[in-house]
């Protein structure tokens, strides 16, 4: 007797891309594993379209409806203009919360409908509900599984916000989001048939049935060349997060200088998707460029002698971190940088949580080539575990309900 195909719905704010943006990434990726085992019907509901034809051509359909404001990306409301600065107050002193729950409330509305005609027409085997921002989408009444991913946590994000912040009414602001953020993440465990999540660290705060998928990477995409002698670093990621701005605008102002005046011909070029006007402004700065927007970071982290993951914030695993060791690039970075990939300092990468720390650990990669090779032996090793081919069937049980508690 033939089996009947499986069917998956996928929603999401964000667009997903085998190129372009973390979160994006790790998405199509997840996305091509899923089509390879089921029927996929894409519904996108964010100010961006889907540009990636690779990712349409999985998918059985494909579904564009703007439903996010463009000043909400990924659950984050951007504080650049004054209406967005009102609307950002107006959502975390409101009684709905800030970011992705400010959202789910406009969210729901504008996408419901579409919803319920796609799981009416198809009566899908699963629902796959991508970020906190749309966790709210889930029916009382509902067929089949429903899972959300949490590729990364609010209330952790806001939490270290809080702790680098130093004015007292900005660190009650972050404080209240992240108790918001809190609510909303026990309300998606105890709700949904199951949460997926990056690491067991983020998902700990998480009830229900959690599982831990982390991120991948791409090895036949990014592959190890010759190190160059050159000094130039790379810092590579999304540019329009408040994890990866918060960490260009340290790694400029507070690390760099010191790198440079230890080693005087030090370049950073600082390579990523949308970056915010605070992180272009950074081009401006002594031996640093920003390049917006490429097609591809692959050239970028070739030219590099040592890749850069200066994170003082934000949950998950970094594709930055990942990507690097895979091209076959020594990494250093901070603790929060390189969080949950199995590290230490000097075993994998360097890691330094201070300015002058971590300053002292790129110095030693660009002028001790012996050091350099090790952690470039040690990080391609790394990136072999981490092949998203590899986590792609874990994460395809995780969806049906056939997974262990962790795949990583």
């Amino acid at each position: 007797m033939m089996s009947v195909r499986r069917s998956v719905l996928w929603i999401t704010p964000q667009p997903p891309h085998t190129v372009v943006g973390g979160g994006g990434i790790r998405q199509a990726y997840f996305l091509r594993a899923l089509a390879e085992a089921a029927d996929v019907d894409l519904l996108v509901a964010g100010p961006e379209p889907l540009t990636d034809e690779d990712v349409r051509g999985m998918c059985r359909s494909v579904i564009e409806c703007a439903a996010v404001p463009r000043d909400v990306q990924s659950g984050t409301v951007r504080k650049g203009t004054i209406s967005a600065r009102l609307t950002y107050l107006r959502s975390a002193l409101g009684p709905e919360g800030p970011g992705e729950v400010y959202v789910a409330r406009n969210a729901a509305r504008l996408v419901g409908a579409e919803l319920r005609r796609l799981d009416a027409a198809n009566a899908y085997d699963a629902v796959v509900v991508q970020h906190a921002a749309f966790s709210r989408l889930l029916p009382k009444q509902r067929r089949g599984r429903w899972v959300c991913e949490l590729d990364r946590l609010g209330s952790i994000d806001m939490h270290q916000l809080k702790d680098i912040t130093t004015g007292a009414r900005q660190r009650w602001l972050y404080g209240r989001e992240e108790a918001a953020y809190r609510r909303l993440e026990r309300w998606i465990g105890n709700s949904y048939d199951s949460v997926i999540g990056v690491s067991d660290e983020d998902l700990a705060a998480v009830p229900g049935r959690t599982i831990a998928i982390a991120n991948g990477v791409d090895t036949a995409r990014f592959t190890a060349s010759p190190l160059p002698a050159a000094p130039k670093l790379v810092m590579t990621g999304y540019l329009g997060t408040p994890p990866n701005v918060t960490g260009a605008l340290w790694l400029c102002r507070e690390v760099l200088p010191i790198v440079q005046a230890a080693v005087p011909a030090a370049t950073l070029e600082i390579v990523g998707g949308a970056p915010t006007d605070e992180v272009r402004r950074l081009g401006d700065l002594p031996g640093v460029a920003v390049h917006a927007d490429v097609p591809d970071i692959v050239p970028y982290l070739s030219a590099a002698r040592v890749a850069v993951v200066p994170l003082v914030m934000g949950s998950g695993t970094r594709l930055k971190a990942l990507e690097a060791f895979a091209a076959g690039r020594p990494v250093a970075g901070t603790s929060i940088g390189l969080t949950g990939l199995g590290v230490a300092d000097g075993t994998g990468a360097l890691i330094g949580d201070s300015p002058s720390d971590l300053a002292e650990r790129i110095v030693r990669l660009l002028d001790d080539d012996g050091l350099a090779a090790k952690l470039v032996t040690d990080g391609l090793a790394i990136a072999g575990r981490h092949d998203w081919r590899a986590l792609g069937d874990g994460y395809v049980a995780a969806v049906f309900g056939d997974a262990a508690s962790s795949i990583d």
